[in-house]
């Protein structure tokens, strides 16, 4: 196998090989994290639900837990201000009550939720903010919320984690900008799927979740992938272009070689042409089809230039000449070969017999039946 071949294939094979490790490690890349059932969560958890008012009657709320799911079920009042239920999860232990985990790797978290009836809810996380949450104090972290709404079927809701709000009314109580939305999530407490302004009154609600999967991506293993892959075509590249190059060098000193052991022609093109004419009628006068039209298609030599050339050469014209050479092959053979008339005629291209006989005569005095070489006087036999 040639070097350019050999290079050629290795390359197919080194791009296959990167785009295949390069997809597998995207796909790899990929996270989800169930929080449900609680034995296949990579964080310790606990649930707790909590109902209230500012004012009048407290809401109420009950909380039941199993393996797969969490649901409350909760009433509020119509006759209170501001009342609320509060479904929530902090990630914590016995042996870590005050656990904070890191969330940034994380793009979203899916819910698998269902409500009746139809309801729509405040999903809210909790974060650290330096000088202002204290520990324990659920209330004192930094709240970020949405909406989402449910209902009697179930239905998977995605909520981006790094597009949420700080309400107004958190950010006035502890004297932030209401224009400070930034928040961060390396440090979280936990978060809260809670009633809204929206949600029905003195009607028994509940809310049940099946699924709860944080998702996101670990870049970490594609750019470990690129990095070999790129650090694997610079090893190529080192070896596969000396290796172009000195084949390159090679091709182009043979073909060189080839070019410089050719045979240049001299010969000037008249002369050229010449020889080429002349020969062509030497070989090809017993054709009894052969004219200046055919001399012309085989030899690439114009009519004129045939013409010119048969004159400088012998004086004669086309038929002239090629009358001039049948003549005297025809003499020959019937001198030295003995042969009739007839075969005479048609051996050296004529076909017209009685047409032989008047140029056979013109040229030597004779009918050709009558036609014997001259004796040699130097030499009688």
């Amino acid at each position: 196998m040639s070097v350019s071949k050999k290079i050629q294939l290795l390359f197919c094979l080194f791009l296959a090989a990167s785009a295949a490790a390069l997809w597998g490690a995207v796909q790899q890349s990929n996270i989800q994290h169930e929080l449900l059932p609680r034995s296949h969560s990579v964080y310790p958890w606990r649930a707790w639900a909590n109902a209230g008012a500012y004012e009048g009657q407290s809401a109420s709320i009950d909380l039941r837990e199993s393996t797969y799911n969490l649901s409350v079920d909760f009433e509020l009042k119509s006759d209170s201000q501001y009342p609320y239920a509060n479904l929530g999860l902090t990630f914590d232990d016995d042996a870590n009550p005050e656990r904070l985990v890191d969330l940034t790797i994380y793009q979203s978290v899916l819910f698998r939720i269902k409500c009746h009836p139809a309801n729509v809810l405040t999903f809210s996380i909790y974060t650290y903010v330096e000088n202002i949450t204290r520990l324990p104090e659920i209330t004192s972290y930094r709240l970020s919320e949405t909406f989402l709404s449910c209902n009697d079927d179930w239905r998977d809701v995605r909520i981006n984690l790094h597009a949420l709000s700080t309400p107004g009314w958190w950010l006035g109580q502890h004297q932030m900008n209401l224009a400070d939305q930034h928040y961060r999530l390396d440090k979280t407490r936990g978060f809260s799927i809670i009633s809204s302004p929206e949600s029905p009154r003195d009607t028994l609600s509940s809310i049940t979740i099946e699924a709860i999967v944080f998702e996101g991506r670990d870049f970490f293993g594609v750019y470990l992938t690129a990095g070999l892959a790129l650090l694997l075509w610079v090893c190529f590249a080192y070896w596969a272009i000396p290796q172009w190059i000195a084949q390159r060098q090679t091709t182009r000193a043979e073909n060189g070689a080839a070019i410089s052991y050719h045979p240049v022609t001299t010969e000037p093109r008249h002369e050229r042409e010449k020889a080429v004419v002349l020969a062509y009628l030497a070989r090809e006068y017993t054709n009894s089809e052969l004219s200046v039209d055919t001399a012309v298609n085989a030899t690439g030599v114009n009519r004129t230039k045939i013409n010119n050339i048969l004159r400088d050469e012998t004086g004669l014209t086309f038929s002239g000449y090629l009358n001039k050479i049948r003549l005297t092959e025809a003499a020959r053979l019937l001198a030295d070969e003995h042969m009739g008339v007839a075969e005479t005629a048609f051996a050296v291209g004529y076909s017209n017999l009685s047409y032989f006989n008047r140029i056979f005569k013109k040229e030597y005095g004779c009918a050709p039946s009558l036609y014997k070489r001259p004796v040699d006087i130097t030499n009688p036999t």
